[in-house]
C-alpha cells in the first residue's frame, strides 16, 4: 500500500531566494507607505495628550481653589519646557511635568509665530473665577491645539485643528 506525502510531491523542500527576496522587497515597500502615516498620527496623539493634560491642570487648580479656599497658580515656562502647579496657601504644595520636546507653544489659535520665551502664570482665585486663558500647542507637522476657557461651564476644553 502507497503512503501518500503530505505537502508538495515535486521534490522542493524549502524556498528559493528569489522567494525570499520577493517578501522582504514587498515589506519593505508596505513599511515605506506605512511609517509616515504612523509617525503622523503618533505626532498628533502626543499633541492632543498634551493638550489634555494641560487642561486638567487648569482643571485641577480651580477645583482645588474652590475646594481649599486657597489661590492655585499654573506657571507654563517655554524656555524651561516645564508646567507647574503651585498652590499658594499655607500648604505650599507644588507640582510640575515637562512639556515634551515635538510641542512648542503659539501666542494664540490665530498666530503662527513662536510666543517669546517668557513664562505665563495663571492664578485661580478662591471664588471659582477664572483667568483669561488661550494657549495653543503645535507639533512640528503644523497641527495646532488650543487649550481655552469655556465660559458658560467655566471649564478648560482643547479644541484640535483640522
Amino acid at each position: 500500500m502507497p503512503m501518500w506525502r503530505a505537502g508538495n510531491n515535486s521534490g522542493s523542500r524549502g524556498i528559493t531566494l528569489l522567494e525570499v527576496l520577493v517578501v522582504l522587497t514587498l515589506i519593505a515597500l508596505m513599511g515605506g507607505v506605512v511609517f509616515p502615516a504612523v509617525t503622523a498620527g503618533l505626532d498628533t496623539l502626543r499633541l492632543k495628550s498634551t493638550a489634555d493634560r494641560l487642561a486638567n491642570t487648569f482643571r485641577y487648580a480651580r477645583e482645588r481653589a474652590l475646594r481649599r479656599q486657597t489661590v492655585c497658580q499654573v506657571t507654563v515656562d517655554p524656555a524651561r519646557r516645564v508646567v507647574e502647579f503651585e498652590d499658594l496657601g499655607a500648604g505650599a504644595y507644588r507640582r510640575s511635568w515637562d512639556l515634551p520636546q515635538e510641542i512648542m507653544l503659539r501666542p494664540g489659535a490665530a498666530s503662527s509665530a513662536p510666543t517669546p520665551e517668557r513664562a505665563r502664570a495663571f492664578v485661580f482665585p478662591p471664588d471659582g473665577g477664572t483667568p483669561q486663558i488661550g494657549l495653543t500647542l503645535a507639533n512640528a507637522r503644523g497641527r495646532t491645539a488650543s487649550v481655552e476657557f469655556d465660559l458658560l461651564s467655566a471649564l478648560p476644553r482643547v479644541r484640535m485643528s483640522p
